[in-house]
């Protein structure tokens, strides 16, 4: 819903997401924050945020069963990270802003390891 006035995934995000998986890369999907712009128009006070669960249900559109990791308020006290199938995170929610989202390219054993201990991916997501 904020994909430049859209309501899809900016063909440049799919398009780097499948450029990395090629390769094996992970992606990082920094979500998008409007801030100026309410809904009358513009508003200086107004801010936006898109949380990880929209971001994970506009991706799981074309990869609902693919590996996802969300970290919401990295470096803060009360930060989570969560690892799962990008259609169960956008049954999830995160709380408050800021929220980013990464879709992993081939993991090695140690970061497959670290998402299942650390994030509580499902085990059997991280070996296949």
């Amino acid at each position: 819903p904020y994909a430049h006035g859209g309501d899809d995934v900016p063909a440049s995000v799919v398009e780097t997401i499948e450029a990395n998986r090629e390769r094996g890369l992970h992606t990082v999907v920094y979500l998008d924050i409007k801030v100026g712009t309410g809904p009358s128009g513009p508003d200086p006070d107004h801010e936006e945020y898109m949380t990880a669960d929209v971001a994970a249900g506009l991706l799981a559109d074309n990869w609902g069963d693919e590996l996802a990791v969300v970290v919401a308020r990295a470096g803060s006290p009360d930060a989570v990270v969560a690892a799962d199938r990008l259609s169960a995170l956008a049954d999830r929610e995160f709380g408050d802003p800021l929220h980013l989202l990464v879709i992993p390219g081939d993991l090695h054993h140690v970061e497959a390891d670290a998402l299942v201990g650390l994030a509580g991916a499902p085990e059997p997501l991280v070996e296949e």
